[in-house]
């Protein structure tokens, strides 16, 4: 006996289009960030291969401490068992290294917007497909606590909105993001004005 056909779930709604502008304005800013990151580099060394060699590991450590390969509660934990152990200083930092990651401050921003408070998405996990094991129903985990445990801020408490009804902590984020731009500009400039001069 045949089931019956089930028709096609219908698709997603197109983002609202304050999140598709705040999307489009964070990746434009972290891409404009590591642009002027890498043009300090290139400006402060002679050598263009320690230049490209120093762009590399910028971009390798930015994406390393941006929170999904290495996450902030992690960091956090490491950093409070060092302060236990007697070394307060280096706990401190290494609970301070997400911040020297401006790709965090991006991927923070766009998940805040996809799974944060406003709304309470929640997320199906479901298992993978196993020969042999048992199957598991899809279970549903709130989108805060997603974030919780990847160390992102999870949105605004009360389900409160900024400008435009987007969360608040993302607006910090774009903030902070064009505080990097700025601090990559003001760089470039004080290296091309005291420390570049013409040969001729």
């Amino acid at each position: 006996r045949c089931s019956p056909r089930l028709p096609p779930p219908p698709p997603p709604p197109p983002p609202a289009p304050p999140a598709a502008l705040m999307f489009a304005l964070g990746l434009s800013l972290a891409n404009l960030v590591g642009y002027s990151l890498a043009s300090a580099i290139g400006i402060a060394c002679r050598s263009p291969s320690a230049g490209m060699q120093l762009g590399a590991m910028l971009a390798l450590y930015s994406f390393l401490f941006c929170g999904l390969l290495v996450n902030k509660a992690t960091l956090e934990r490491m950093g409070e068992h060092l302060a236990q152990s007697g070394s307060a200083a280096l706990g401190g930092l290494v609970r301070a290294l997400p911040a020297t990651s401006f790709m965090f401050r991006f991927l923070e921003m766009v998940l805040v917007n996809e799974l944060g408070t406003i709304g309470a998405p929640m997320v199906d996990i479901e298992q993978r497909a196993i020969p042999g094991s048992p199957h598991y129903p899809a279970v549903h985990v709130p989108g805060p606590y997603i974030l919780d445990f990847l160390g992102y801020n999870h949105g605004d408490e009360g389900a409160a909105g900024c400008w435009l009804d987007m969360p608040c902590a993302a607006w910090a984020d774009l903030q902070a993001l064009v505080l990097w731009l700025v601090a990559g500009q003001a760089s470039c400039y004080l290296l091309l004005r005291f420390f570049v001069s013409d040969p001729h």
